[in-house]
């Protein structure tokens, strides 16, 4: 039945997406098939898989061909609304393994939440959920669906997990890192980040600021950080610490240092804000700022 629904279909095109680390994945927006025919898969998997739980992707229907499951696992499921952009992946070739490759995402031992899962013993990727043991998929241009790892039409034999890389710990005790939830730009990401530095009184204190970013998007897109405040202390040139720049899509990471000298109670506060805004639009991930 799928097959057969091809000769309907004439207006796909191409629309590459990006990883959270910047590489290239060949992605396709594919025309719709009608609203019967997709009611009509959505009746035949309902039928065969009564414990999937369908969830509702277009005009009321489960099933489209819209995108499949590498476009929802690796690609949709992080933005902010995943049916707002719908891409197919892995048209031609194996492109979702870009994600697994590229740093993007890394390995783990046994299933994570929130995470990826490649069914690597098939051709397929889901997501994992907060209920152990239950993905969400999507089944090729059938259902998105909510299933148990093992009631799918795939070969469920060996699974590999995948989650997002966590930034690395800070060093020297300053502080916490700030992330920012991927958004599309214009719109502005901003997050507050806060911590303390405890040093000998009187000891010169050089801190950076430090700012890792990703932009996922052929366009442009500017950012800024603004001020970080050492509460209680001077820098030695009178200002607050402040990196700023513009840049492309891609993988960015900028610092800006300064020095002041510990007061005498030896411990003071810092806070500072991460402020990220679009010139043309992209879509940033993967932003954080974080005092060394």
């Amino acid at each position: 039945m799928l097959i057969s629904l091809a000769s309907e279909l004439n207006a796909d095109y191409q629309a590459n997406v990006f990883t959270p680390k910047g590489s290239q994945v060949e992605a396709w927006i594919l025309d719709e098939i009608t609203v019967a025919a997709r009611m009509e898969i959505d009746s035949y998997y309902s039928n065969y898989f009564p414990n999937a739980q369908l969830l509702t992707t277009y005009d009321n229907v489960s099933s489209t061909r819209r995108f499949n499951c590498h476009g929802y696992a690796w690609y949709m499921s992080e933005l902010a609304d995943p049916l707002s952009s719908p891409r197919w992946i892995g048209t031609t070739s194996t492109q979702e393994d870009i994600y697994m490759t590229d740093g993007s995402y890394t390995q783990t031992s046994g299933e994570r939440y929130p995470g990826k899962v490649s069914y690597a013993s098939d051709d397929h990727s889901a997501i994992t959920t907060n209920q152990p043991g239950w993905f969400i998929s999507k089944w090729g241009q059938a259902i998105l669906c909510r299933h148990r790892w093992d009631d799918t039409p795939y070969n469920e034999s060996s699974l590999k997990y995948y989650v997002k890389p966590v930034p690395p710990p800070l060093i020297n005790g300053f502080g916490s890192y700030s992330y920012a939830v991927p958004g599309i730009l214009p719109s502005t990401l901003e997050k507050a980040a806060s911590g303390t530095i405890t040093a000998t009184p009187g000891q010169s204190i050089t801190v950076s600021e430090r700012l890792d970013y990703t932009v996922t998007n052929p366009q442009t897109a500017s950012y800024h950080i603004m001020e970080t405040t050492i509460q209680g202390a001077t820098f030695t040139d009178g200002s607050n610490l402040i990196y700023s720049s513009y840049a492309g899509p891609g993988n960015h990471y900028g610092t800006a240092s300064k020095s002041f000298i510990m007061p005498a109670n030896g411990s003071i506060n810092w806070s500072g804000t991460m402020k990220i805004s679009g010139a043309t639009g992209g879509y940033v991930t993967s932003a954080y700022i974080r005092l060394e």
